[in-house]
């Protein structure tokens, strides 16, 4: 319970109800949610915060011709929040904070990871010591194109 009466309300704290198991004294008030405008800020905040991060990470960040099309997804994922899961909009929603913080973490390492493999997809596929175009000579065993990378054995 409250140290001071008013001073704020927990919402797990016990509550009288009378016979039909209405709440009595207290008024059945909808919860402040954050309306679209500010969840537009974040939704646009959490684009531009790999690129705080990284530099080469800019181009992620949600352009001036992209506005519309990133407003209308925006309001797409605030609709799907207010159905799905409302304590997601909730002032100071924990569940928000901690996608705030791990969303934008977790892309950048997606998109690390992805840039690694295209790098060894490219590098196995590299040709090695290739013969001259006007060489009609069998390339010896050692010479062979490496679709293995660099020392991996077969």
């Amino acid at each position: 319970m409250p140290d001071i009466e008013g001073e704020f309300t927990d919402p797990d704290a016990p509550q009288e109800v009378n016979e039909e198991g209405e709440l009595i004294g207290a008024e059945l008030a909808e919860p402040e949610r954050i309306d679209r405008a500010a969840f537009w800020v974040v939704f646009e905040t959490g684009f531009s915060m790999p690129g705080m991060f990284q530099t080469d990470l800019a181009p992620l960040a949600i352009q001036p011709e992209e506005k519309p099309t990133a407003r209308a997804a925006s309001d797409a994922v605030y609709s799907l929040l207010e159905i799905y899961y409302p304590k997601a909009l909730m002032p100071g929603s924990e569940t928000l904070a901690h996608v705030m913080i791990a969303g934008p973490f977790i892309a950048a390492k997606l998109i690390l990871l992805r840039t690694i493999l295209a790098h060894r997809r490219a590098e196995r596929l590299r040709p090695v010591n290739r013969p001259a175009a006007n060489d009609n000579r069998q390339p010896a065993a050692d010479q062979q194109y490496d679709w293995l990378g660099q020392g991996q054995a077969a």
